[in-house]
């Protein structure tokens, strides 16, 4: 099992690998919704010299990336008792930033 520092790592590298080309800034948003059933949102996007961009492609970062913020999630909630909701990570001038919001999500 990785710690929280390799997954944010990690999910960096990919949101980062995944961008068109060289980009202003970077954003990865993942919403938890907890009702009778949990459902997640994803969302992932580059600034490029003030322009919306797509990453090259979006099912595969999904699919790379999902895993890694559930496993997170689980770990924060068992290792920290943090139980956010949704996560913003967001890349710019070659920094990672990332927040974490614990307040209840909707789509």
């Amino acid at each position: 099992m990785l710690n929280k520092n390799e997954i944010l790592n990690s999910i960096s590298k990919y949101l980062h690998q995944s961008a068109p080309t060289n980009y202003d800034s970077a954003e990865l948003i993942y919403k938890l919704i907890i009702t009778d059933e949990e459902w997640s949102s994803f969302s992932a996007g580059f600034d490029i010299q003030g322009k919306k961009a797509p990453p090259t492609n979006f099912a595969q970062l999904q699919n790379k990336v999902e895993p890694l913020l559930d496993e997170l999630h689980i770990l924060m909630k068992n290792e920290e008792n943090k139980d956010w909701r949704k996560l913003t990570l967001t890349i710019k001038d070659r920094k990672v930033n990332v927040e974490f919001d614990y307040s209840e999500q909707s789509l």
